[in-house]
């Protein structure tokens, strides 16, 4: 009776779990109908708001990781690269590191040699459609399609390679200013004239690529020719102490100009001054394309305000006694956050006699700087908003603290006040 009852519940569990695949399959295939239809006509738009109304009220998580391939495919076509490279890095996330659901990353190569069964890459058949991959966001293939594109004060003619000798460094994120107009100094980007023809989609495999890359080079190329304001708030990777702007980031090095297809060349307007740039498509070690400009005497920087931001500078006698919690997470030094939270400059940094009058003219000190984002634009995929920060002093502060001049308690009270009234 046992062997027949263990018989009957091995078959049972065998047919529900036939019945889960089948399932799935089934949702993946009803949006893979409707997904493929505005897809191909170019509708891009239209097609991410689908997308989003499907994620929003989706239970399965294999379809909405199948919709989140998508998603992230449409931003690209759509020319907003950084928006699907977050997409992309969302489904490690999502899939647990890559333990359930989805077991690789969503390439070709990688779709195609899966053998788990338990991953989407079979039970969406993913590899029955050429399309149904992110092999144009991977890494290999933006460094190779598109270049960035940044500004810095221009220093010397030197040929030098060393940053700080060519260009001025600008040390924490600033906007400039007209002094005679109290307006913003704008720039903007500028390409010769292309063909408009228009781009088909073609149902063959070997075109489907360039079907996705032409929409995403002329989408890219209509959302960067706009007018901006002059901002250094962007991080140069080659010189973590030196900001640049990070408004021309992912342009694209394939286009036709005026020179041939070889050639990605232009100019930036940046106030009253153009500069013309010019880049060939086979660079593809240099992702980077520095474009020196010119001060004018009219203009003037300011402390960039992001009010997605908040920044914190502590007394350096303070730093290892003070704590902050994120959330009611619980507590955690200063050295300790989480680095996908907050930027920390280890390098310290004397205050200014205008800003501090006389608490620096007593004595001279350095202070760290932390900035925590707020919400979900910078912060790592998973992690919740920050909606509550607290900051107290550790229990060692009471005893280590007798060694210190009094004046200090007041500066660390004014720097904390300083904190909250510059985040309302």
């Amino acid at each position: 009776m046992n062997n027949r009852m263990t018989k009957l519940f091995i078959i049972s569990s065998i047919f529900s779990l036939s019945m889960c695949m089948a399932q799935t399959t089934r949702e993946i295939n009803n949006k893979r109908h409707d997904v493929r239809s505005k897809y191909q006509e170019g509708d891009f738009s239209t097609l991410e708001n689908q997308i989003i109304g499907w994620k929003d009220n989706v239970s399965n998580k294999y379809v909405e990781v199948y919709l989140t391939l998508w998603h992230a495919k449409i931003k690209f076509c759509l020319g907003e690269i950084k928006e699907a490279i977050d997409l992309r890095n969302s489904l490690k996330t999502m899939t647990k590191d890559y333990e359930e659901i989805l077991f690789h990353d969503l390439f070709s190569e990688l779709i195609d040699n899966c053998e788990i069964d338990d991953c989407i890459c079979k039970k969406g058949k993913l590899t029955n459609y050429s399309n149904e991959n992110l092999d144009l966001i991977s890494d290999e293939n933006l460094s190779k399609n598109f270049f960035n594109l940044n500004l810095f004060i221009k220093k010397n003619e030197n040929n030098s390679e060393d940053f700080d000798f060519l260009f001025y460094r600008i040390k924490r994120p600033r906007d400039v200013f007209d002094r005679i107009t109290d307006a913003t100094v704008k720039t903007q980007l500028f390409f010769p004239e292309k063909s408009k023809s228009q781009i088909k989609y073609v149902a063959d495999e070997s075109r489907i690529k360039e079907y996705e890359l032409n929409h995403s080079f002329k989408n890219r190329l209509n959302n960067l020719n706009k007018e901006y304001p002059l901002v250094f708030n962007h991080i140069y990777t080659d010189n973590p102490k030196a900001y640049t702007t990070g408004i021309y980031n992912y342009i694209p090095k394939r286009f036709t100009s005026g020179r041939g297809t070889n050639v990605v060349e232009g100019y930036v307007l940046v106030g009253r001054s153009r500069y013309f740039f010019k880049a060939k498509k086979f660079e593809r070690d240099k992702k980077t394309k520095k474009i020196p400009i010119i001060w004018d005497k009219d203009w003037e920087l300011h402390d960039h305000t992001n009010k997605e931001k908040i920044r914190l500078r502590i007394h350096e006698d303070y730093v290892s006694w003070l704590e902050i919690e994120l959330n009611d997470e619980g507590y955690s030094s200063v050295n300790d956050l989480k680095k996908g939270r907050l930027v920390v400059d280890n390098e310290s940094e004397i205050l200014s006699n205008e800003k501090w009058g006389e608490d620096v003219v007593k004595e001279n000190f350095g202070t760290k700087e932390i900035e925590l984002n707020l919400n979900g634009t910078n912060k790592i995929p998973g992690e919740e908003e920050i909606k509550e920060i607290k900051v107290k002093l550790t229990e060692d502060f009471e005893e280590d603290d007798k060694k210190l001049n009094r004046s200090y308690k007041y500066l660390i009270s004014a720097i904390l006040l300083n904190i909250c009234l510059a985040a309302l």
